[in-house]
């Protein structure tokens, strides 16, 4: 009985497919999502697919929770967004991933508050410490 034929160069044979299971790992499914696509699939069940227009639009960037509490602890102040270093934001790839298996919630937040002087947001740093604060808090 012939199940499958193998070519190799410019020659043909005939294999008979195995009567016994081979030793090794088991198949793997090839249709099987990747870690990247269960969470993408996670990030968009809890209401990510929403925020994706926006993200791609570029009119809002997501800053990375750890950059602003270094920042922060640096005795840093938050200047406005184009003066920032790239390090402070998250990729769409970055947010994905971060949302957690077992979560209720996307791993995003909002924050909003008015400049405290005609020329900077937070000039002492003072918003930027409690903010800080409170993501410590919580991660």
């Amino acid at each position: 009985k012939v199940d499958r034929l193998l070519t190799m160069g410019c020659f043909s044979s005939r294999v008979e497919a195995p009567t016994e299971e081979l030793p090794g790992p088991p198949a793997v499914e090839l249709d099987a999502p990747t870690p990247y696509e269960r969470k993408l699939k996670l990030w968009r069940k809890h209401g990510g697919g929403d925020l994706e227009p926006v993200l791609a639009s570029g009119a809002v960037a997501v800053l990375d929770a750890q950059w602003v509490i270094s920042h922060a602890e640096a005795g840093g102040v938050l200047a406005h967004r184009q003066a920032l270093p790239k390090e402070a934001f998250l990729s769409f790839a970055d947010l994905v991933e971060a949302t957690g298996e077992y979560d209720l919630w996307l791993p995003v937040g909002a924050l909003s508050y008015p400049w405290l002087t005609k020329d900077h947001p937070d000039p002492r740093g003072a918003n930027l410490s409690r903010v800080a604060r409170a993501l410590k808090a919580l991660l």
